[in-house]
């Protein structure tokens, strides 16, 4: 039998024998067919902006073979003349029998177009077939407007014992001369829930937060987890996140309790800490501290040396003495000579580790759940059943970690509760999300904000009262209804698995357009640079510096063009270098040219995202400029420190002689020629511009314009250059990619040896260059070659 929407029968409408009759007829459809039954539809009116058009497809059918078929029952007794099809309408006043006029091909037909858009993006090459079903009517006719060439698309009564074979005929007609491809069975299920989507409706996030709560409940699997664990003197519970871990503790915790025998619980950090002392304050028997807090003193976190003999100490003294039943939350951040010293006290008496090793951060020396397994002597109990995080989570975090074994989440895959969000304006997104939230009724308390390690705490007024902003670290092993994963500083795989996890209802995650850019966030931002690449580089062209740059007036004015263009802006009071083809040929230049000058040189790299370099003789640095008009000169640039452009000139002047700068362009022009002796006498930016000009195309590799701009140090720019040209041409020279690092000193002292660095000095600051460029990959150390100490490398 087909499938058939609604599966409880046929829609109740106007057509109270037809359709239903029409209905149980393509039921008994062979099992590869879809049917739905009545589908109405809405669209624009194209003829009118402030009108919809509404309609109706009786039936839709589906099959991987012969395509989609749309039909239009009529019922009843139909005629047709020369105005068309009509049914006999007797007169309530009269007693007239009148006709009344349909037009079934129009009333299809309106429908077909909105139906063609839905299905489009799921069935590739689809053009949706047409068919006419007359069930109480016999006219034996061959209308045009019904029929494809010589083969009619309408069905009759005469031919509904045979409706199968009727409907294959006219799908594999259309078929044949559209060309219409095959589909396998996802393609028409997915196609077929775009019209018939499942959802569970709730109107308000908090609604479903409320929802949610059922599945922080003991669930059977976990209730076999502890009693499993009562049986055992030892015993190691792990599972994925959400999988009910620290829940199996506190019900084995207040077991023990009642029964009067006396619990240690240790945990990790105090958060954790606080939140099961919460649980079970009410047990008389249950204590509850961090690792810390037990020992006591004053211990810095970091000094394990210390920590580990305060822990023996602690247990000689008899600290665990009263102790009959020792449980361990997040064990995978105890030291494994801190375990030794805890399991050997408790070594008569009962041990319960919960662990999760996949949460175990690079700076914590804890164990791993194989070291644990072979302390106790006895393997882990494993939960599967992931219920806590949202199922979109849930199989969301698998980017980050594959799972070991099979995981379960019984919880609806509804899309909206992951949300990544890629933005130039990531406060703007905070405060954006924070008041849909509030609109859609959750409350402060029920939010989290985490943030990477280093990002330190996010600006205060962001942050409503309320609201949690914690590290992704301190927050581990804690949940929240909504958790937002506030992306300023990069962020690595472990830490997004943990943090995605923590959300018990929705997790969004906010992430930097110029971080993604610049290949970071680890598995997520190549997941997003493969699967979003579009929108993230749109946003990048937006937000680029080229775009800011075009979209505000710096009056510039042309001063040369030779080696790259270089202009002066009256209105900021300094010069510009803009981006050449050659990026690192305008940085070289802009340092150069601030040596001698008294004005400021702005320059940029391409692809940057709002981010400027100011040059001048004294010091060099970065700026993030925005476009925002400033409310004294009503000028459209600032600063991100709010200090505007063309409000805080660099320069103050307004005449200004720009001879000195035209005498360093014709010098650059004028030494290009020279002999290579005269070039030794110059200064090192100008001989590492000459060669840039020379050797451009190396110079214009994006992999190491790349590698530039991320390591960029305007002291090293000269020294940098010069590194890539000694290597290209030793290697050419010598017929191999192999060089020393002595081979690139002698060349460019022999070069130029006003670097203001020995041979010594020149050595470590090419050790660091070279170190960068084995990191990129540009370079790799051949160990093999290197065996009498000197370091070869070799060209990739």
């Amino acid at each position: 039998m087909a499938k058939i929407y609604p599966t409880f029968g046929p829609k109740t409408n106007d057509s109270l024998k037809a359709e239903p009759h029409v209905y149980n007829l393509l039921k008994k459809l062979d099992d590869d067919f879809t049917v739905i039954h009545s589908l109405a539809w809405l669209m624009p009116n194209r003829s009118s902006q402030n009108k919809s058009m509404i309609g109706e497809i009786d039936f839709i059918i589906f099959h991987p073979h012969y395509g989609v078929l749309a039909i239009e029952v009529k019922g009843g007794k139909v005629h047709i003349d020369k105005d068309g099809f009509y049914y006999d309408k007797s007169d309530f006043y009269s007693n007239e029998i009148k006709k009344q006029y349909i037009d079934p091909e129009k009333q299809l037909s309106r429908g077909l177009w909105p139906l063609q858009n839905i299905l489009n993006p799921f069935l590739k090459g689809l053009k949706i077939s047409r068919a006419f079903i007359f069930p109480d009517s016999n006219l034996n006719i061959m209308k045009p407007s019904l029929c494809y060439g010589s083969f009619s698309l309408l069905i009759e009564k005469k031919s509904l014992p045979f409706l199968e074979e009727k409907i294959i005929e006219i799908m594999m007609e259309q078929k044949r001369y559209h060309n219409i491809p095959d589909y396998d069975r996802k393609a028409i299920d997915f196609a077929v829930n775009a019209l018939l989507p499942s959802k569970r409706s709730i109107d308000f996030l908090s609604e479903r937060i409320d929802y949610d709560k059922k599945f922080l409940k003991f669930t059977r699997e976990q209730y076999e987890c502890a009693i499993i664990s009562l049986m055992k003197r030892k015993s190691i519970i792990t599972g994925w996140p959400g999988s009910g871990k620290t829940l199996v503790l506190l019900q084995l915790a207040n077991y023990f309790s009642k029964l009067n025998l006396k619990v240690l619980f240790l945990t990790q950090n105090s958060l954790l800490r606080d939140k099961i002392y919460n649980c079970i304050k009410d047990y008389r028997c249950c204590d509850v501290y961090t690792l810390y807090g037990f020992v006591g003193g004053s211990i810095d976190i970091k000094d394990h040396e210390k920590m580990e003999k305060s822990l023996k100490l602690k247990i000689d003294d008899g600290g665990v003495e009263k102790y009959d039943i020792l449980i361990i939350d997040e064990s995978q951040a105890f030291n494994e000579k801190y375990w030794q010293h805890l399991y050997y006290a408790f070594r008569e008496k009962r041990i319960v580790a919960g662990i999760d090793e996949s949460q175990k951060f690079i700076y914590e020396t804890g164990c791993t759940l194989s070291f644990l397994e072979e302390l106790f002597e006895d393997k882990a109990y494993v939960l599967c059943e992931s219920l806590r995080i949202p199922k979109k989570v849930c199989d969301r975090i698998k980017l980050f970690q594959s799972p070991k074994y099979s995981i379960i989440n019984k919880r609806d895959d509804d899309d909206d509760t992951l949300q990544e969000i890629i933005t130039d304006d990531k406060e703007y997104e905070v405060r954006k999300i924070l008041d849909e939230l509030f609109v859609e009724g959750v409350s402060p308390e029920e939010i989290c904000i985490l943030a990477p390690f280093s990002s330190g705490r996010i600006a205060t007024d962001l942050i409503p009262q309320g609201v949690t902003v914690e590290s992704i670290g301190r927050f581990r092993g804690l949940e929240k209804p909504i958790v937002i994963i506030y992306g300023a500083n990069n962020i690595t795989d472990l830490e997004f698995f943990c943090s995605y996890s923590r959300a018990t209802s929705k997790c969004i995650v906010i992430l930097d357009v110029k971080r993604i850019n610049d290949g970071d966030y680890d598995s997520l931002g190549k997941n997003l640079t493969d699967n979003k690449s579009n929108e993230i580089n749109d946003l990048v062209l937006s937000q680029s510096t080229n775009k800011l740059l075009e979209s505000l007036d710096f009056s510039n004015t042309l001063i040369f063009s030779y080696p790259t263009k270089v202009y002066w802006s009256k209105k900021i009071g300094s010069y510009f270098v803009l981006s050449d083809k050659n990026p690192i040929l305008s940085v070289l230049l802009a340092e150069y040219l601030s040596l001698d000058l008294d004005f400021s040189v702005v320059y940029y790299f391409p692809n940057s995202i709002n981010s400027l370099y100011l040059r001048t003789e004294d010091s060099s640095f970065t700026f993030d400029a925005f476009v925002a008009k400033c409310p004294v000169c009503n000028e459209k640039i600032l600063f991100h420190s709010g200090s505007c452009l063309s409000c805080n000139k660099v320069s103050k002047k307004n005449d200004v002689n720009h001879g000195v700068i035209l005498a360093q362009s014709d010098m650059i022009k004028e030494i290009s020629g020279k002999s290579l002796e005269f070039k030794k006498t110059l200064n090192p930016r100008v001989t590492a511009i000459l060669g840039v000009m020379k050797r451009s195309s190396i110079f214009e590799d994006e992999t190491l314009i790349g590698f530039f701009k991320e390591n960029y140090e305007p002291k090293y720019t000269a020294l940098f250059a010069h590194v890539i040209i000694s290597m290209h041409i030793i290697t050419r020279s010598s017929k191999t990619n192999y060089f020393k690092i002595g081979d690139i000193i002698s060349f460019i002292c022999s070069h130029s040896d006003d670097y203001n660095f020995d041979r010594l000095s020149l050595a470590g600051s090419l050790g660091y260059i070279f170190g960068l460029l084995e990191k990129k990959g540009l370079v790799d150390k051949d160990k093999d070659k290197g065996k009498s100490g000197k370091s070869i490398y070799y060209l990739n």
